[in-house]
């Protein structure tokens, strides 16, 4: 009877063992007292002791508030580890990827060759996009939640055998789309080609411009001008000899030379009328200058084109 106690004892002992297992999953965690501050490791030391007690949920979130109060890379690697064994896998390859290939050092305390495979592991259940652009400086956004600045080339974790949404924004350039589908432990190059933003601006003149492409400019007319200049000055010698010959004639008490002096002097006073009017209405008529316009082969922001000078 004490045997078969002993041996239903030790049964439950085991059975005990076997759920306390599965229930508080072993955490294999390192020291990183010399790689972050304090309370970033007390922030840590919490999510270990959630996670060793089962509640995934809660030492995630003490992963995460880590992660976002640390710059540190073994922080990242940590929270990366946590995700994967919480089957977040598309997040941790994500940040584990980031956390070994761009984010800044110190690096964590785990060996290169274990977090290389844990990746490897990871991507052989995930699809992988490489995106490139054809301009650099671009914005890429996956699924319109996941962002990655400036890219040479981006190694993006997708959820596999689903369509994807990928958008490249640049400042100056049309926002270029595109979807990709990818199985899972595959690769697939996707090529994102932006183009420029052509923008036509219009220009209001002051005055009415036209750009006549020539070396001379329009003529102006100066008959009229020139007709009423020779009249002015005909008129001006007519009247003064009109003048002359009429007051020689009065001297003489010489009816005939007084006047033909008084007819050349009433014709001088009309043709200078007549001169005078026909420079006022030159002045009246001219035409406005037309603008100077210079059309040139000019360089701006290094692109070649067509410069457009002028003075109105």
């Amino acid at each position: 009877m004490k045997v078969a106690h002993a041996l239903l004892l030790a049964v439950s002992v085991q059975i005990s063992a076997l759920h306390s297992a599965h229930a508080a999953p072993v955490v294999d965690a390192v020291d990183l007292s010399g790689l972050v501050r304090p309370e970033i490791l007390a922030i840590l030391e919490r999510a270990q002791r959630a996670e060793r007690e089962g509640d995934m949920d809660e030492a995630l979130r003490a992963y995460e508030e880590a992660h976002h109060r640390n710059d540190c890379s073994a922080v990242t690697v940590e929270l990366a580890l946590a995700e994967l064994r919480a089957g977040h896998t598309v997040s941790g390859a994500r940040h584990l990827r980031y956390a070994v290939l761009v984010s800044p050092l110190p690096l964590s305390t785990r060996s290169p060759r274990y977090l290389t495979q844990k990746l490897a592991d990871a991507k052989r259940t995930l699809g992988t996009l490489l995106i490139r652009t054809n301009i650099d400086k671009a914005s890429l956004d996956v699924d319109g939640a996941f962002r990655w600045e400036y890219p040479d080339m981006a190694e993006i974790y997708v959820v596999p055998d689903e369509e994807h949404k990928i958008t490249a924004t640049r400042e100056g350039y049309w926002t270029s789309h595109t979807t990709a589908k990818v199985g899972a432990g595959e690769t697939k190059d996707v090529l994102m080609a932006m183009e420029p933003q052509v923008m036509q601006k219009i220009v209001n003149l002051p005055t009415r411009v036209a750009a006549n492409v020539s070396s001379r400019p329009p003529e102006e007319s100066k008959t009229l001008l020139y007709v009423s200049a020779a009249g002015l000055a005909v008129s001006l010698g007519a009247g003064i000899t009109g003048y002359a010959v009429k007051d020689t004639g009065e001297k003489q008490s010489d009816s005939t030379l007084t006047n033909a002096g008084l007819g050349l002097l009433i014709g001088g006073g009309i043709g200078l009328g007549l001169s005078i009017a026909g420079l006022v209405v030159y002045g009246l008529s001219r035409p406005t200058p037309q603008p100077v316009i210079t059309i040139s082969p000019d360089i701006s922001q290094n692109r070649m084109g067509l410069g457009l000078q002028g003075t109105w």
